[in-house]
């Protein structure tokens, strides 16, 4: 994987599948150097953009994943961005600022299709839970 990564010159789909195997096997530092490099060199590809983002989250580098989600609002026309939100809030969650994620999460209420308000709905619960707060939680349901 790694030779493929080289001959097609950091092509998204071959290094965001050698990242994906180097995170299996705990590398993350290598894997976000794989998925940054070829993230640099098409700037971009969302998916690039979601599995640096994911690498660092794992590795809890909270300010690089924020930098993504900063990266993919840039890329907005409006500023606003699903993927760049779902970053801000596990940012959030990392860091145990509940409160600031359940705020952000209710911001995103009101956008998006059924499913995607439904996802939504069901993080509110999920950190009102993470956060013990059974009252909140209970008045979700």
């Amino acid at each position: 994987l790694a030779m493929a990564v080289s001959v097609s010159g950091s092509a998204p789909e071959p290094a965001l599948e050698y990242a994906a195997a180097l995170s299996e096997q705990g590398k993350l530092e290598v894997a976000e150097a794989v998925v940054a490099d070829a993230a640099q060199r098409n700037p971009r590809n969302r998916d690039l953009l979601a599995a640096l983002a994911q690498v660092r989250l794992d590795q809890q580098n909270w300010s690089g994943a924020d930098e993504v989600a900063q990266q993919l609002r840039q890329m907005s026309d409006n500023g606003q961005d699903e993927m760049a939100d779902n970053i801000g809030v596990a940012v959030l969650m990392g860091q145990n600022k509940v409160e600031e994620s359940i705020g952000l999460l209710r911001s995103m209420m009101g956008s998006g299709d059924d499913i995607q308000q439904q996802t939504t709905m069901l993080n509110i619960v999920r950190a009102h839970v993470e956060a013990g707060d059974v009252a909140a939680t209970a008045e979700k349901l």
